[in-house]
Order: structure tokens, then sequence, then C-alpha cells
């Protein structure tokens, strides 16, 4: 199954790249970025398909277990680390938003995004 992939990519993704993860159990179950990727991926399924309610209800328990909100419409691109996530906030128009090049974000690097005030959102093609 496709969902089950993913999850386990984006465990790999973040023991490879944060030299504190020691292993993949230790990711599920300590770091509330990868909680909020996994409940974002059917809120964002169901957005796509028009129950748009149950999706926002979903992303609203996310933030409640997790401290990071990301709007189901939201599209988050493979291998997403989100480190240290309280009060992160990902809303549908970000990356729009930050094509328009927006004195308040910057690019730090390759497909990562600091947005001023907050923590750094990256990816990974």
């Amino acid at each position: 199954m496709a969902f089950f992939r993913e999850v386990r990519e984006d465990i790999r993704n973040i023991v490879e790249k944060d030299p504190a993860a020691r292993n993949g159990f230790e990711v599920l179950i300590c770091y509330p970025g990868i909680w909020a990727l996994i409940l974002h991926r059917p809120a964002h399924w169901l957005y796509k398909h028009n129950i748009k309610l149950i999706a926002r209800i979903i992303s609203q328990l996310a933030r409640w277990f997790t401290g990071i909100e990301i709007h189901p419409g939201a599209s988050i691109g493979r291998r997403c680390f989100i480190d240290h996530g309280m009060a992160i906030i990902i809303g549908e128009t970000t990356e729009k938003r930050y094509r328009q090049a927006s004195p308040d974000h910057r690019k730090q690097g390759d497909d990562q995004l600091r947005c001023q005030g907050s923590g750094s959102v990256q990816g990974g093609r």
C-alpha cells in the first residue's frame, strides 16, 4: 500500500537526516512532525475528494495532538521533515505565497523553506 510505503520513507528520511534520531521506532513515538504528516495524508485525500468537513476535522485533531497545523488542501512533497514543530502552520496557499517571493520567506537551500518567526519546512525530491 502506498500510504504505508510513504510513512516508512518519511521515517527513514528523518533517521538519515537528524543525528538525534536513533531509530525508526523512536521517530514514530517521539516526533510530532511524523504524526502531523501521517494524519495529513488521509485529510488531504478527503479534501481533494470534496469531503472537506471531515478533512478539516482530521487536520484539527492532528493540530491538537501534535501542535502542527497543516491545512488539508496543502500539497506536501515527498520526504518532508518537520523538526521541533510546535506552532508550525502550513496553509493551503503556502507554496503560492512563497513563489511570489514575499520578503517574509527566504530560501534556505535545496528544497528547504524557512518562514520568518518559525522553524524550517523541508522537503526532498
